[in-house]
């Protein structure tokens, strides 16, 4: 029988493995270990092939010690696959530290400047909608540049802006 097996699995394309090999390293690399978790189903989505080509190939890669199926509890639970290929899985990014008094300080500054620009907002509205209850809902909001921000008004058919 395990023979006949190995004949089998001998079927399966040389591309089909590298294309099923190469989901489960790009999954190994997002997730950053070399086990990965993965059902036949995603397999196929990934690599665009069918169900039954994903499991021949998962075969193939078995019988060439690529791939290692662990063994699972159950079998609802995705297959867990140890990848034995040559993979080089990036560190992760360390973030910048930052010492807590210049932590506090730069968010004071943050907060600050927000505070700012909200009365900056409110002193604008005022000005170009002295009614406050008139004023119009905001549509659209784009950045133009670092400094400049577009928006874009929805204001009513008679209003003060017909005389501009």
């Amino acid at each position: 029988m395990l023979q006949e097996e190995k004949e089998w699995v001998q079927i399966v394309s040389e591309r089909t493995k590298e294309r099923v090999l190469d989901v489960m390293i790009q999954r190994a690399v997002i997730t950053g270990s070399t086990k990965i978790q993965v059902t036949y189903d995603d397999l196929a989505k990934l690599s665009g092939l069918s169900k039954g080509a994903i499991f021949k190939a998962v075969k193939a890669l078995e019988a060439e010690s690529k791939i290692k199926k662990l063994p699972s509890r159950a079998r609802r639970i995705p297959n867990v696959y140890e990848i034995y290929t040559n993979v080089e899985i990036p560190e992760p990014a360390i973030a910048e530290t930052v010492e807590l008094p210049e932590y506090l300080e730069m968010t004071r500054t943050l907060k600050t400047k927000l505070r700012r620009l909200e009365q900056e907002n409110l002193e604008l509205k005022q000005i170009l909608f002295p009614d406050i209850r008139k004023s119009p809902d905001i549509i659209s909001r784009s950045q133009i540049t670092d400094d400049t921000v577009m928006l874009v008004f929805k204001v009513p058919k008679i209003s003060d802006f017909d005389s501009f």
